[in-house]
């Protein structure tokens, strides 16, 4: 029995490590880059959208999370946006944010508590890390800021794309997120997100590409529209933000 024990224990521990192990290996580029974040949080009518703690755990969430890229985040700054009526977000919101708070050569990021353009959508990114003008994050859940930062450096989600992307991966290059170690993701903006996924994060909706292949996609993956599910990015997701991240000639970083 005790050597039964034994044997699962470390066949568990090579099965973890054998998930993981491109993060210990050379497989991935080390960016060596850190980030200030400056946090505005947005009042709602009756009280400030989020605490400096709170906003400290979700960047030392993101700080793991983006550890095999040797990207880090640090908590810069912290004020807060005591007009209500920008507790919900539209294009001329966003603007008028840029002009009246937003920090440079930082990450800004807008904490706010009300309605976003679309109802299953908790962040909007404007521009990307080689956008010549302010790049702002917006989010209305914490959770969603590595989803945001991986918008920031150039992801798309993971049912991006203008082609259904087809199961067996022949057009990944072109459709979807353009990434192929995604699997397709058939989600699209006009259903809720609990119509593929249960509470135990089981891809549940039964639906075939045009090829009659019945769709898996990843739903822990960051930047799927699953939140409450996400927990990783993928090996090309990390490679594509250590590009785009490497070869931004501005300094204002």
């Amino acid at each position: 029995m005790k050597k039964l024990l034994i044997f699962f224990l470390l066949l568990t521990g090579f099965s973890v490590l054998g998930q993981s192990s491109f993060i210990f290996k050379k497989d991935l580029p080390c960016v060596n880059k850190e980030f200030n974040v400056f946090v505005h949080a947005v009042n709602n009518y009756k009280y400030k959208t989020v605490e400096e703690d709170e906003v400290k755990e979700a960047i030392e969430r993101a700080n793991e999370l983006f550890a095999p890229i040797c990207v880090t985040f640090k908590f810069c700054e912290m004020d807060t946006v005591f007009n209500y009526n920008y507790n919900s977000l539209g294009s001329d919101k966003m603007e008028e944010l840029d002009v009246l708070y937003v920090q440079h050569n930082r990450i800004n990021l807008f904490v706010i508590s009300g309605y976003f353009p679309n109802p299953y959508i908790k962040e909007v990114v404007t521009g990307s890390i080689d956008s010549l003008n302010s790049s702002n994050l917006y989010v209305n859940d914490l959770f969603a800021f590595p989803q945001a930062l991986g918008h920031f450096f150039g992801l798309d989600y993971t049912f991006k794309g203008d082609k259904e992307e087809l199961v067996n991966g022949s057009n990944c290059e072109t459709s979807g997120d353009k990434i192929c170690d995604t699997p397709a993701d058939p989600y699209t903006l006009i259903r809720k997100p609990s119509k593929y996924v249960d509470g135990l994060c089981r891809f549940i909706r039964l639906e075939k590409d045009p090829n009659g292949d019945f769709y898996q996609p990843d739903v822990t993956n960051i930047m799927s529209i699953f939140f409450g599910c996400h927990c990783k990015f993928s090996l090309e997701q990390y490679k594509r933000m250590a590009e785009n991240i490497l070869k931004v000639k501005s300094k204002h970083w």
